[in-house]
Formats: structure tokens, sequence, C-alpha cells
């Protein structure tokens, strides 16, 4: 795979956008180390990649300076561009103890974003962790979490991304427009971060949540389910209509990164192969006169 940025020839109406920015997340070879991952996906012709705390060798608590150097060294030879995923937490937990460790692993994230020179890092909306909890003090646990980060983030010179995450009876969120107003209250320059497997989870329309964020909207992780669960299986094996989606972007001549994010069961390499082409092939669809 050379082009990565797909380029299509101008076949709709003049001033639209006919290109995405695609990029890979290290989540797709885990156990791997991150180095290695990354490695890969560079080696498939990817400029964007998605750093995940989770992955091995990667950890806050236990980087080594080693890990940071040869990633960063990573993106001076290849031009790369981070962005980097926290350890899954919950921010919107309002227990004391689970509080603080919530807390904790996004400070660390947020401080490790910094040292390997990532663009943004992803911030959850979060959920109540019982459905006895408010919602009003979840959301306001979470919103003091993001605007801590926000703080470390900023004097790492590194931006936020708020990313939809919530569904079932502990969300904290009921339609897209809620996403919208949450960000308004998060430190100023956060964007939004659509899940496309998230959004279905939460009954949303994918395409409906491009079009309501889009003057905000930086990323889109891309990966598919069968509505059920979080399944982060390759763009096409799932629900979700990859074609509806992708002509929104395009119609809102969209610049931001769709990247994909599936886990090693999709299929790895192959699987993020399968995703690129079928993206590919859908906004070749979405721009035929």
């Amino acid at each position: 795979m050379t082009a990565v940025r797909v380029e299509l020839p101008l076949a709709a109406e003049r001033g639209r956008n006919r290109s995405l920015i695609i990029g890979a997340s290290v989540l797709a070879f885990e156990p791997a180390n991150v180095v290695d991952a990354a490695r890969r996906i560079v080696g498939m012709g990817y400029k964007r990649i998605e750093l995940c705390c989770s992955t091995p060798g990667f950890d806050y608590r236990t980087v080594t300076e080693d890990t940071v150097g040869r990633l960063r060294a990573l993106a001076s030879e290849h031009d790369l561009k981070y962005t980097l995923h926290p350890h899954v937490v919950n921010t919107a937990d309002t227990r004391e103890t689970e509080g603080r460790e919530v807390l904790a692993h996004y400070v660390g994230a947020a401080r490790l974003a910094g040292r390997v020179g990532a663009e943004r890092i992803v911030v959850h909306g979060g959920n109540r962790h019982h459905p006895s909890v408010e919602r009003a003090r979840a959301m306001e646990r979470s919103l003091e979490v993001i605007a801590k980060v926000g703080e470390i983030a900023a004097a790492e010179g590194v931006g936020l991304m708020l990313e939809n995450t919530d569904w079932g009876d502990t969300r904290i969120m009921d339609t897209p427009v809620d996403l919208l107003a949450m960000r308004t209250q998060c430190p100023e320059g956060t964007k939004l971060l659509l899940d496309t497997g998230h959004s279905v989870l939460q009954g949303f329309d994918p395409a409906e949540c491009a079009r309501l964020w889009m003057p905000h909207l930086a990323e889109s992780h891309a990966h598919d389910n069968r509505g059920l669960d979080d399944e982060h299986l390759a763009v096409g094996d799932g629900a979700i209509d990859w074609d509806a989606l992708i002509a929104e972007l395009v119609k809102g001549n969209w610049l931001g990164v769709l990247m994909i994010e599936i886990i090693p069961e999709a299929g790895g390499a192959a699987g993020i192969k399968r995703s690129h082409e079928r993206i590919k092939s859908a906004l070749a669809r979405s721009t035929k006169p």
C-alpha cells in the first residue's frame, strides 16, 4: 500500500474535498512492542499513528527513555504525526480511590504524549460507574479530570480530543448534541473524536454525528461492530453504513484523520488493509458525479 492519503480525481461539485487522511493504531498489533508495532504501520505506508498506553513498552509508568527516543526518531525519519490513547479508564468515576487512579493515568499519559511529540491526546467522556449515580455528578467529575489533564497537556504542547464513549444504563449522554455541549465546558481548543463503533452502541448514526460535530472534528476511530459489543472489527465487517459516513465527511470537506483502530483478532495488518480498501471504495462512490 503506497498511497495512504486517498486521492481521487475531481468528480463532484467544485470545492468539495476528495481525499481522506488515513492512519492506523498500534492496537492492531498488540501484544507486539510499541516500537515494533509503529514500524509495521510505517512499513504499510501510513504517516498518522495512534500510540496506545496499553501496548507493551508504552505504559507511562514504565516506558524507557530508549523507547521514547526510538519513537521520536521514527517520527522524524518518516515525517509521522502521533496521537496518544491513554489506558481505558473512566473519567466520570465519582469514587474517591478510583477517581485518583483515573487522574493519575491521564496525567501520566499527557506527560508521555509530550515526551514522544504527540499532536493530541484522547480523553473519554466517561460514564457513571453505577446506574444510581446522578448524571450531573458524573459529568462534573469527568469535566474536572479533563480540565486537569488539559493543564498538563497544554504545558506539553499537546491538544485534547474528546471521544464519545458511554452507552447502556450508565450513560451520561443521550444524543450527539450532548457531546457538543460537553466540549464547550472542556479546555479551550478541545476537539472532538468520533468513534464509529461507539456511536452505534450509543444508538447514534455515525454519519449524523459527523455532520453535527464537523466544525470541531479532528479525528475518527474507524472500526466496526454488529451493534451489541465494542468489537473493533475491520471496516465493513459489521453494521455501520460506511458509504453514508464517508459521503458526509466528503460533503463537509473534512480535513481530519480517519484512524483505523482494530484489534488483532480483526486481522492485524490484513484487517487494516481490508479496512483501507473499503474506505477507499466508499470514497470512490461518494465522489461519483
